[in-house]
């Protein structure tokens, strides 16, 4: 039996371009599948409320100031523009809280008075 060299040659440059093609495509098809994962994943984020702080309920409210004055229990109530309430630090003193929420500044206000004369105030924003 005699082989052509021509068609050895031909044949395996099909190969090799087929095997070429099937890689590219598979890239393709990585990176549309990468595009659409890093889309979705942007999208959904970014359609997502920001964090801000003028819009917080009270749980997130009561656990942002419970860490900020280390107090052991809160107890708050929603307001017009925020919310009011007492807390209670490890040491017993009672503080009355009075937190005002600005959403259109993204922005989180807070005074606390103690009953043993302390008063702390301060903010939380995301601009």
């Amino acid at each position: 039996m005699c082989r052509l060299p021509t068609s050895n040659v031909l044949f395996q440059n099909i190969f090799e371009i087929t095997l070429f093609n099937q890689a590219i495509a598979m890239s393709l098809i990585q990176k549309t599948v990468a595009a659409l994962i890093l889309t979705a994943c942007l999208s959904s984020v970014g359609c997502q409320p920001a964090n801000n702080p003028g819009t917080w309920d009270e749980a997130k409210a009561s656990e942002y100031i419970k860490e900020q004055l280390s107090l052991e229990s809160v107890e708050l109530t929603k307001t017009s523009d925020g919310f009011t309430g007492t807390g209670t630090d490890a040491d017993g003193e009672t503080f009355e809280l009075v937190l005002t929420q600005q959403p259109d500044q993204n922005r989180l206000e807070y005074d606390a008075t103690g009953s043993r004369g302390t008063m702390e105030n301060g903010f939380y924003s995301t601009n």
